[in-house]
């Protein structure tokens, strides 16, 4: 799971499908690399960061845990 980057997605009113259209997966899969069932892959981690966040660093948007470092 990546609670920073499921916390930084709601705050900017983004959602799963959002992210789909960019790697051309369903929904579904992305909820799957998003709950840690199917991993993200380093080119699609950069993809969504440079997309969607470029103002936070790689290693705090997917750092895996239970619990969210706010920023």
């Amino acid at each position: 799971m990546y609670p920073n980057l499921v916390v930084e997605m709601g705050r900017k009113g983004l959602k799963r499908k959002d992210l789909a259209w960019m790697f051309k997966n369903r929904p579904a899969t992305v909820s799957d690399k998003l709950n840690g069932k199917s991993p993200i892959l380093i080119d699609e981690a950069m993809r969504i960061k440079d997309y969607y966040f470029p103002e936070f660093p790689l290693d705090y948007l997917f750092r895996q845990g239970g619990q969210t470092d706010e920023q």
